[in-house]
């Protein structure tokens, strides 16, 4: 970005250049803090599995249906404020909202409990998100929105590094509960700063459209009217909600997957997710906004073309790393997936920003993260359960109990038994829903045919 004037906030002078990279990296710290509340329970998941004597399917439960469900009640309304009123107060409210109900969280004694307070940390996503990318898209012209976004995508990995490797150390010196206490409060501070840094842009100012702010904005009917109008944007809803079943399916049992297939304690699990959904992840973020906002200037098919071809050879490469039977080589091969896959947040964010107009996008953003957290935050997590516990009674020859991870009566032949069986559920079931890139990519490929006639001038 130049260090010309971007935007007007409202009410106070110019905006320039160094405070819009301020506000970006401010959304972007925002973004962290949510996914580490958000995604924190992955880490951690084993340690709760025996506490609580939870199965696999369980886990799943409060990793997807236990977030989406408040995601799906309040991500509209909000949205719908998100579209009239002060989006700094609203991230600020849900900021504070989803840091007190993740330290609730360590004080769950069972499964329902665990459930009721998780569902209050969905509040984060159904209010920050859709509101941080409007104020993006007034603060940025279209021209840079990829990189823009990359930057604010880039929290995503880096909460999910900052959860494993923090919470896995506290599991494994204190405990489950202490962690979420530990991610929970500093949230209320971070909501503070928000409050009295961050300024209310005008609707439409990096667009050199001020007076845009002035217009009504529209109803759910009319955005819904508007964006399904375009045939490009029905087939990226398609492609990230398939994407999105894999991706937060994989986060929830990756550790799960190291602990019982390799033998990690919760430190050096943490450490090894931080290092693949972390480091490669967030590397993967960046590159691909910034190539994003490179290629599309010569093509708008890019911003479809460039996921697709991406997403196809992620699937064999999960596999291919999920089959290895040294930690060192599953690592160094799921390294690469991991970057390729983040690479396809940018340029489909920053596709439906431009399908969109400036009072339109808060809503618009939300309805594709409702379809694809509904459907994918919500069945992912569920569906890896589901098929880790299938197959590992199968394995276990149809005596496999809930809290078989745990230490059995029966000896120690029936405990290792117990153990393998556990290991090969949840390695089969990851290896299965990695299938699923190569279909999400198809929809990326078809989304090339109209996306270039799709994005408004």
């Amino acid at each position: 970005m130049s260090s010309r004037t971007i935007a007007a906030p409202a009410g106070a002078r110019e905006a320039t250049s160094a405070y819009v990279y301020y506000v970006l990296f401010a959304l972007m710290a925002i973004n962290a803090l949510a996914y580490l509340d958000r995604s924190i329970i992955n880490i951690l998941s084993q340690a709760i599995k025996v506490d609580l004597n939870l199965s696999d399917t369980q886990l799943g439960l409060l990793s997807g249906i236990a977030f989406v469900l408040i995601y799906t009640v309040c991500a509209l309304p909000i949205a719908w404020l998100a579209e009239r009123k002060s989006r700094v107060s609203i991230i600020t409210a849900c900021i504070a909202t989803w840091s007190v109900m993740t330290a609730l969280c360590g004080q769950a004694t069972s499964f329902v409990q665990m459930m009721l307070y998780r569902t209050g940390v969905g509040i984060g996503e159904a209010g920050a998100s859709p509101s941080a990318h409007s104020l993006i898209s007034d603060y940025v012209p279209a021209e840079r929105r990829a990189s823009a976004i990359s930057i604010f995508v880039f929290g995503n990995p880096l909460g999910l590094f900052l959860g494993s490797v923090v919470g896995g150390y506290v599991a494994q010196h204190f405990s489950w509960r202490t962690a979420f206490l530990l991610v929970g409060v500093p949230g209320l501070l971070v909501a503070v700063l928000v409050k009295l840094t961050i300024l209310e842009p005008e609707r439409g100012a990096a667009e050199n459209r001020p007076g845009h702010a002035a217009q009504p904005a529209r109803s759910l009917l009319q955005v819904c009217k508007h964006m399904f109008g375009r045939k490009s944007f029905v087939q990226l809803v398609i492609g990230f909600t398939l994407i999105g079943i894999v991706i937060p399916g994989i986060a929830a049992f990756l550790p799960a997957f190291y602990i019982r297939k390799f033998g990690f304690n919760y430190a050096q699990a943490g450490v090894a997710v931080g290092l693949l959904a972390g480091i490669a992840g967030a590397a993967g973020t960046l590159v691909g906004g910034y190539l994003t906002d490179w290629a599309t200037r010569h093509d708008k098919r890019w911003f479809a073309r460039l996921p697709a071809i991406l997403l196809l050879v992620c699937g064999p490469l999960f596999v291919l790393g999920f089959v290895m039977t040294d930690w060192r080589w599953s690592m160094a091969v799921l390294a690469l997936p991991f970057f390729l896959k983040s690479m396809h947040f940018a340029p489909t964010l920053a596709a439906v920003h431009g399908m969109a107009e400036p009072r339109m996008r808060a809503t618009a953003i939300t309805i594709l993260f409702i379809i694809a957290n509904s459907i994918g935050s919500g069945g992912g997590p569920v569906v890896v359960g589901m098929l880790s516990d299938f197959f590992a009674s199968r394995h276990f020859h149809g005596v496999l109990s809930a809290s078989c991870a745990a230490p059995v009566d029966g000896g120690a032949s029936l405990a290792h038994a117990c153990a393998a069986a556990s290991s090969y559920g949840v390695n089969t079931a990851l290896i299965l829903i990695s299938g699923l890139y190569a279909w999400g990519s198809i929809h990326y490929f078809i989304a090339t045919r109209h996306i270039k006639s799709d994005l408004i001038a």
